[in-house]
């Protein structure tokens, strides 16, 4: 399974995930003309966009998908908040633990805790080669123990209550209730069966209250695993 970032952080998420014949857009919370740019123009070729929940840097271009004529799958919350539940081409059938496919992908729903409507993260398994991905963002703290995958996008936003003296309390309290830290980050990858995973990408990062340095250290030393800062991955096509 080839994955590409194309956005990652507050300003915006994008990623695509390819089989060798069915490709996804995870989020799209950059501009319709900067996910075809970064794409290098490959949208013709998206089989169907996945959207966690309805925020703008998650959500941004789900009326521009929609319009190009690409199935946007989502739960009924999020399809609601951003306004597109009867638009033609949405999908708003995602719910928790039950199954849906698209194309050689079969996409596993699983809530999160943020504050939006119905926020969901996915493990999805690619039945033409049988690897699995797992996409875990916006939340406050993950429980779920998974069976062995070969990718984990995982949220690893911020340092702590630590990092947050330099914004108000009210602002310190929203990231640490709806984002997951480091510490919460690291005791989910070292929960998780390691032996099949061939590479971590974290997700998400806060340029106020995050250091990326530090972050992909503390998960190389938790998993012994290949670390991959998502916002730093280079261009390259899939």
């Amino acid at each position: 399974m080839q994955i590409k970032t194309l956005a990652s952080g507050s300003k915006g998420n994008a990623y695509l995930v390819y089989d060798g014949t069915t490709m996804l857009l995870l989020e799209c919370g950059i501009s319709i003309r900067e996910i075809m740019k970064r794409s290098n123009y490959s949208l013709s070729r998206v089989d169907a966009c996945l959207v966690t929940h309805e925020h703008g840097d998650h959500a941004k271009a789900a009326q521009d998908i929609l319009f190009r004529g690409i199935p946007l799958y989502c739960s009924a919350g999020t399809a609601a908040s951003l306004n597109i539940t009867n638009c033609p081409g949405c999908r708003a059938e995602l719910r928790h633990l039950q199954e849906t496919k698209v194309g050689t992908m079969l996409i596993q729903p699983l809530s999160v805790y943020h504050d939006a409507e119905e926020p969901l993260g996915w493990m999805i398994e690619s039945k033409k080669d049988g690897t699995r991905l797992v996409f875990l963002t916006d939340t406050s703290h993950v429980d779920y123990i998974f069976p062995p995958v070969d990718h984990i996008m995982i949220e690893c936003n911020h340092m702590g209550a630590s990092s947050m003296s330099d914004c108000n309390a009210y602002l310190a309290r929203r990231v640490l209730d709806n984002h997951l830290s480091m510490d919460a980050c690291i005791q989910f990858l070292r929960a998780q069966e390691m032996s099949q995973v061939k590479d971590i990408r974290l997700l998400h990062i806060s340029h106020r209250h995050g250091d990326p340095s530090v972050m992909r250290h503390a998960a190389a030393a938790a998993t012994g695993k290949f670390i991959i800062i998502a916002e730093e991955e280079p261009t390259c096509r899939i």
